[in-house]
């Protein structure tokens, strides 16, 4: 499943029922800016280079981007791990105590 530009572009895409031409444009626009097409810039494709200690986390219940996509990103990502919450969302991690403490406690022995 690839992850990036490509499916944030997609997303957006479809919550705002962009018709062909507006696509088109949008896409043409993106190629401008950043010399290359979505395509060009995934996370996974540079997954494997990352030699620092990671911590995704990721809930089950985000409507925006799917758990496949964590998990695909974990697997590229040479000993990283993956904290999977519940009941968050998308966004709503960073203001839940238990996972604040995880991050911490990743932290502290990451730089330990």
């Amino acid at each position: 499943m690839p992850g990036g530009a490509p499916f944030l572009l997609d997303r957006f895409i479809a919550m705002m029922e962009l018709r062909e031409p507006t696509v088109r444009l949008l896409r043409e626009r993106f190629v401008k800016r950043f010399g290359q097409p979505p395509e060009a810039f995934t996370a996974l494709s540079a997954a494997a280079q990352i030699r620092l200690p990671v911590l995704l986390i990721h809930d089950v219940e985000d409507d925006i981007v799917p758990l496949a996509q964590a998990r695909s990103l974990q697997a590229a990502i040479p000993g990283a791990q993956l904290l999977v919450t519940h009941d968050l969302g998308h966004s709503a991690m960073l203001q839940d105590r238990e996972t604040i403490t995880a991050i911490i406690n990743f932290a502290a022995k990451a730089s330990a």
